[in-house]
Parts: C-alpha cells; structure tokens; sequence
C-alpha cells in the first residue's frame, strides 16, 4: 500500500524536520461508490445466483443459505476492488488506507472489537432493555435469520466464518474503504463517518417490525461510526476489519452459546 511521501520543513536554524503529509484525497466520490454497489449487486444476483444453483447440486440444502451469504459478501468486495481497478488502476491501494498496517493495528483492532462487543452489545444493549421495560414493554427479537442459522450445528461453522471473515473483508472495503472516504472527499470527515455509519448501519435493516429495524439500526450505528473513525485515524483499513471480525467472532459465539444480545452485523 502507497505511504504519504516526507515534507522537509526547515526549523529555522538550519536544520531539516520531517513531517507526515496528510493523505492526499482518493479519486473517487460518492457516485463512484453508487455505481460500484449497483454493479455488486447485479454481480451479486447474477454470480450469485448460478453459484447457488451449483450449491444445491453438490451440497445439503441446509447449506444454501449460509453459502450464499458467504458468496455474496466475498462478491462485495471484489466488485469494490474490480471497480476501482478499472475506473482508477492506481488507486486500488487506497482501497485499504494510505499507509501500511503494523503490529499495533493489529492490537488495536482486536483490542477495539473487544471493547465494541463491551460498550454497544452489553453496554447499549441492556440500556435500551431497561429503558423498554421501563415503558412497560420488551425490545423485540432482532436478526432471526441469524439466531436460527446460529442455533444449526450444521450452519453455525459457516455463520462464523461468514461473520468473522467474508463480512469484515466485503463490507468494510465497500462502507470504510470507498464509501467513506469518498463521503470525505467531497464533504469532510465528520460528514463521512456520519453518513457512512448511517448507511452502513440501515443496510442491516431487514424484513420485520419497524421497532425491530430501529433497534438494529440503534445497535449497528455506534459500531460504524466507530469503525469509520478508526479507520480515519489510523490510515489503514486492517484496524475496522479486525475490530469488524472481532465484533461479529464474539456475537455468534454468544449466539451458538445462547441467548445473546442484540445480535452483530
């Protein structure tokens, strides 16, 4: 991945002090970032839809479901990457962040979903509990699809890995990697982490009550703002893939252990 190149800056007595440049801004915008997800999508359905009809021929039905969700997150991402590649062929590294990842990325991105599973899953989670008992009422059982595949010994393994691997790698190249800092190009960071987070977090909406959709979206919100921040601060997309995989590891592990909280993304 391309690092910002060094800015000598003398310090008046002769001396030279080196100093990081800030990023240059990606080439693409927010209609790029459209126009990659329409094309996803139509991979996705098309792609898609012949890898499942090959599934069903060579697997257990019980599979289909999982495996599609598997395909479907990998062919996110590799529509992003495609996109770019064709559109902007030296900027496909930016895709990941302007600098290279280290050790440390790697521990704070472990240590950051630890601590979001902390925060959002028990912290937020039981306060939105509280406030609904405290009106009379309960939260309502969010992300079925999840819980039930969770609960099949036969699907769980593909659950997490989809959760754990294909999730992170797909979502975050899209919403972080060009979503967000195309949003950050053209409107500035406080403006891209927002409306990436909104994005990111109304995309997990699914059929249901509109009760639980607003829960899904009051849970997943804070976990992309969190994700696009740590992403701005960090430079390197390796940080919000690991506090990504981190999250969701430890969401279906509570799921196949039991009953959880409000469940990942």
């Amino acid at each position: 991945m391309a690092r910002v190149p060094d800015r000598q800056v003398g310090d008046g007595n002769g001396h030279s002090l080196t100093h990081d440049l800030a990023p240059a801004a990606v080439p693409w915008g927010v209609l790029d970032a459209v126009a990659a997800l329409v094309a996803a999508l139509v991979v996705i359905v098309m792609a898609g839809g012949a890898a499942v009809a090959l599934l069903e021929q060579i697997s257990s039905t019980d599979l289909i479901e999982p495996l599609s969700l598997v395909v479907s997150l990998l062919l996110l991402g590799a529509s992003v990457v495609l996109y770019v590649r064709l559109r902007y062929p030296a900027a496909v590294p930016r895709l990941f962040g302007s600098r290279r990842p280290n050790l440390r990325d790697c521990v704070l991105g472990v240590g950051g979903g630890v601590a979001a599973v902390v925060v959002i899953t028990l912290g937020l989670g039981t306060l939105l509990e509280l406030t609904a008992r405290l009106f009379g009422g309960e939260l309502p059982t969010v992300q079925q699809d999840f819980r039930r595949l969770a609960e099949d010994a036969g699907s769980a393994p593909l659950l997490l890995f989809s959760a754990a691997v294909c999730a992170p790698l797909g979502e975050e190249l899209f919403f972080r990697g060009m979503l967000y800092q195309g949003l950050q190009r053209r409107w500035g960071t406080g403006v891209g982490i927002a409306v990436s987070a909104l994005v990111f977090a109304l995309s997990h909406a699914q059929q249901g009550s509109l009760l639980a959709n607003a829960v899904v979206v009051a849970v997943i919100l804070p976990l992309g703002l969190f994700l696009a921040w740590i992403f701005q601060r960090r430079q390197s997309l390796l940080v919000p893939i690991l506090v990504h995989g981190t999250y969701n590891l430890i969401q279906v592990v509570l799921l196949v252990a039991g009953p959880g909280g409000q469940s990942g993304v």
